[in-house]
């Protein structure tokens, strides 16, 4: 379940981005529908290797 916070980021960011107000359950579904996108693109949980990439990317 995606936090409040999130989910009002996630609407303001697509109204800027597409032009449309979303209302919270389609804001709710359109997000859920990207996190599953990433999942099964990804495979593994959001912020799961975030730390790691970052130590990666500044040892390079």
């Amino acid at each position: 379940m995606i936090s409040k916070k999130s989910l009002k980021k996630f609407t303001e960011l697509y109204s800027k981005q597409f032009g449309v107000e979303l209302t919270e359950e389609e804001a709710a579904s359109k997000s859920a529908q990207l996190i599953n996108l990433y999942l099964a693109i990804y495979g593994h949980a959001l912020l799961e290797n975030s730390n790691e990439s970052k130590s990666e990317e500044i040892t390079k």
